[in-house]
């Protein structure tokens, strides 16, 4: 059964299987998240509300909670992990490899479940999103051995 390879960053994601170590690497998906790679300012629907301090004696900003490109992000790893998830339920793979920078690598384990977690044989905390299949293939076969 075949092993799926995720390759992502916030913005961009593509799933690659491989039937065996010396098998080329077959593409999958290619998701796009351009959400990701707005700025901040476009991403925020307004400015920050006004709290009025507990008294009402002051007014000053309120901060967002969360900045919005990490929030995209976030909201990208958990679509990745439900395509994961349904290649999982309907059987297409028994292993799993993560390939991301790191910050998003953590996203990514943060999104998927238990059960996926369990599958995850190699993960890799590297920007490789923007290579080749066979440049993937290579640098995985670099790390394996």
């Amino acid at each position: 059964m075949a092993t799926w390879i995720v390759v992502a960053d916030s913005s961009r994601c593509k799933i690659y299987a491989q039937d065996g170590r010396k098998e080329p690497l077959v593409e999958l998906h290619d998701l796009v998240h351009p959400a990701a790679r707005m700025k901040g300012n476009q991403l925020a629907s307004d400015k920050p509300g006004d709290d009025h301090g507990a008294y009402g004696v002051s007014r000053h900003p309120m901060g967002a909670r969360t900045d919005p490109r990490k929030h995209e992000a976030e909201v990208f790893a958990r679509e990745i992990a439900q395509q994961l998830e349904s290649g999982h339920t309907s059987g297409r793979f028994r292993h799993l490899a993560l390939v991301a920078p790191p910050a998003f690598l953590g996203m990514l384990r943060d999104a998927i479940s238990a059960d996926l977690r369990q599958l995850v044989n190699n993960e890799v905390g590297k920007d490789l999103v923007k290579h080749s299949a066979e440049e993937v293939s290579e640098h995985l076969k670099q790390v394996r051995t």
